[in-house]
């Protein structure tokens, strides 16, 4: 494994990660301690409850309204699609007003 330091890490950063991605082992000594640098699959299955902090029930309890508020909007009329490019035809509301 090449090991780097911090400022060697940050110099080369690109290269040091382009040799990562293709399979050699690196990794930067910080504190005494080596974080390797090596590819990753991201898990992101719970982001939202993380970036929340709320549990899984509470999440799929605000899905479950939000889908419910979205296809009354539907029916109702009052869901408005959005197309790259195209202003026309969209409702004008005025901001709130500053409190």
């Amino acid at each position: 494994m090449t090991t780097l330091t911090v400022p060697e890490a940050r110099t080369r950063l690109r290269h040091w990660l382009l040799k990562a991605l293709a399979g050699q082992d690196a990794g930067v000594v910080i504190d005494g301690r080596v974080v390797a640098l090596r590819p990753t699959k991201v898990h992101s299955e719970d982001w939202a409850e993380v970036e929340y902090d709320v549990t899984a029930q509470e999440l799929d309890h605000f899905v479950a309204r939000v889908r419910e508020e979205n296809d009354e909007a539907d029916r109702t009329g009052e869901l408005v699609t959005l197309v790259v490019g195209q202003t026309s035809g969209l409702p004008v509301t005025e901001p709130p007003a500053p409190r």
